[in-house]
């Protein structure tokens, strides 16, 4: 909040692969591209998202067995809200959908916490049975450091299939 940020290019090993799956949540009005991002020796580079949401490769490819991260944007780099700018909003029961492949996958809530950004990772790669999606976003900015302090994750399981 409160700058601008400067994207570089987007060097090759940080390219995003395209997918044909679109997530859309109806609560916070939002429907966006999903696209892979490339886990590094450094992470995941979630500079150049933009507007689009992004799986993080490693984690469960979205609609299989497993749990998939998807994250987005609170804050652009353009000093506007994000996608996923109301993303702690989201409550037990709620829906959210990704297309895939002629198919619909419907996913609900079933908790929403904040965790600190060095706990990440045990989230993020933990097990877990059925289909599972954890929905992801920075939280909590402190300026005098730079950085987010926390992370919000919502985790869904999948209830339906059309």
């Amino acid at each position: 909040p409160n700058r601008i940020t400067a994207l570089p290019e987007q060097a090759i090993p940080k390219m995003y692969q395209a997918s044909e799956l679109k997530l859309t949540i109806p609560k916070l009005g939002q429907s966006l591209e999903i696209v892979g991002v490339p886990e590094t020796s450094e992470g995941w580079d979630v500079s150049w998202l933009g507007n689009s949401a992004g799986y993080l490769m490693g984690t469960t490819f979205p609609t299989w067995d497993g749990n998939s991260v998807i994250t987005a944007h609170v804050w652009d780099a353009y000093n506007n809200p994000g996608p996923f700018a109301e993303l702690k909003n989201l409550v037990y029961g709620d829906r959210f959908e990704i297309e895939a492949y002629g198919k619909t996958f419907i996913y609900e809530v079933r908790e929403s916490e904040q965790v600190r950004a060095g706990d990440v990772a045990r989230v993020v790669k933990r097990e877990v049975s059925g289909n599972n999606v954890t929905l992801l976003t920075c939280e909590a900015y402190d300026e005098a450091v730079d950085k987010y302090e926390f992370r919000r994750m919502v985790r869904a399981v999948l209830v339906d299939t059309k």
